[in-house]
């Protein structure tokens, strides 16, 4: 981070002292100079002078019933008032080769004494070129063009940092997706190279831990089997009943959980890849509740979908989803389970209530995390293993959705699960 800002200090520092020199150079070539400015307004009283000069000469030669329309064609040529006053009506001296007055900085009067010196020839007022304007447009250009510059040399320098930065983007939405074997798209000159290594680094070590843990998962579950299937083989020649219903038990929940971590591998190291297609929802809902209706615990369905509506998703696992949050309700619920399917604000909500004990608060934002559980009002020894309330979050997170728990209206816990 040292390097970008030195380099951003440095790179600022000499664009704009390029701007001002660049700017002051351009100003001093086009900006007319003082001296240069003075001698144009010293040109032009001279040639007015001159002027006032001809037409005197012009008007005191000619015939006096001639002499109001040659003043009409004078003003009419100097494209201002021309005309014939008397001297004593000016309150300053008039030398004979003529007065040049300024009434302000762009405005002069000329007048030319006669050879009555008794009259005035009096010319103006006279409108100057107002090089005032003109200087300040282009000050103003000059100025324009300095922050486009500007803009142009700050547009030169984060280029290649957006550039790398959109690089990072990608390759953190690539980790996020679980691909963690990538290729550096990052220059070693680019100021964020050391960035995209750490990350890469850090992509790389992830992935080794993912595949790590996958295969402890594998190894602990395949020598889990081993001793079951001698113990599986030792109760088919035992004679005490107790005992082997004892035994049996413990194999059954051995079983079940070498299944649920198989499972949760699978659903958290591979890269799931979502089969999206139409889903009659109402009957994969129906078909899950008659293969898993106890005996014990009431499972009531209200589906509040058109008929025949169908979904787009992946039917295996939101066949999964159903199954998971069905069975967790009916091991907590003491007589009834409530399911609901709707869709709201272009969202499907399956909603799942128990009348059990329900979940405190202090646990809602644990729930859905792998293998945690709440021991407090199980009805038996084995209620599960935290595991499958992680694979609904997985599957609702794959499906740009989310869940989560809320208290039920009859007592329990309600799970929520919304799918886009």
């Amino acid at each position: 981070m040292t390097k970008l800002f030195l380099s951003l200090y440095i790179f600022i520092l000499l664009a704009m002292a390029t701007i001002g020199w660049g700017g002051e150079w351009l100003w001093q070539k086009l900006q007319p100079t003082q001296n240069h400015q003075q001698n144009i307004t010293a040109g032009s009283e001279k040639a007015w002078l001159a002027s006032a000069q001809l037409a005197a000469a012009w008007y005191q030669d000619s015939a006096p019933h001639n002499r109001p329309q040659l003043l009409t064609q004078l003003s009419q040529q100097f494209a201002t008032q021309v005309s014939i006053i008397n001297k004593q009506d000016l309150p300053i001296q008039i030398s004979q080769q003529g007065l040049v007055s300024y009434l302000d900085d762009n405005r002069l009067m000329v007048f030319q004494p006669l050879v009555t010196k008794e009259q005035v020839l009096q010319i103006g007022p006279i409108v100057l070129a107002d090089n005032t304007a003109d200087g300040q447009r282009l000050k103003t250009t000059l100025l324009f063009i300095s922050y486009l510059m500007l803009a142009l040399f700050v547009a030169l320098w984060t280029w290649p940092l957006w550039r790398d930065l959109r690089a990072l983007e990608r390759s953190s939405e690539q980790i996020a997706k679980g691909q963690f074997e990538q290729t550096s798209e990052i220059s070693p000159t680019s100021p964020v190279y050391f960035l995209a290594q750490a990350m890469h680094n850090m992509a790389n070590k992830i992935g080794e831990l993912i595949e790590g843990q996958k295969m402890m998962l594998n190894a602990v579950s395949h020598d889990l089997r081993t001793p079951l299937s001698r113990l599986k083989f030792s109760l088919a020649v035992e004679d005490k009943n107790e005992q082997k219903q004892s035994m049996q038990q413990d194999i059954n929940a051995l079983e079940k959980l070498i299944d649920e971590l198989l499972s949760f591998a699978r659903f958290e190291h591979q890269n799931q890849s979502v089969q999206l297609e139409q889903i009659p929802l109402e009957q994969v809902c129906q078909s899950v509740i008659e293969n898993l209706q106890p005996s014990d615990v009431y499972i009531q369905f209200e589906c509040k979908l058109a008929e025949n509506q169908l979904w787009l998703c992946d039917g295996f696992l939101f066949e999964r989803i159903v199954q998971n949050l069905l069975s967790n309700a009916v091991k907590y619920a003491k007589s009834q389970v409530k399911m609901e399917l709707n869709i709201v604000e272009s969202k499907l909500l399956l909603i799942v209530d128990d009348d059990g004990d329900g979940i405190t608060k202090e646990n809602w934002p644990y729930i859905f995390k792998p293998f945690y559980r709440i021991e407090k009002g199980q009805k038996n020894a084995h209620k599960g293993f935290g595991l499958g309330l992680a694979i609904v979050a997985k599957i609702a997170a794959w499906h740009q959705g989310r869940c989560y728990v809320e208290q039920a209206p009859i007592g329990g816990a309600r799970f929520v699960v919304e799918l886009r």
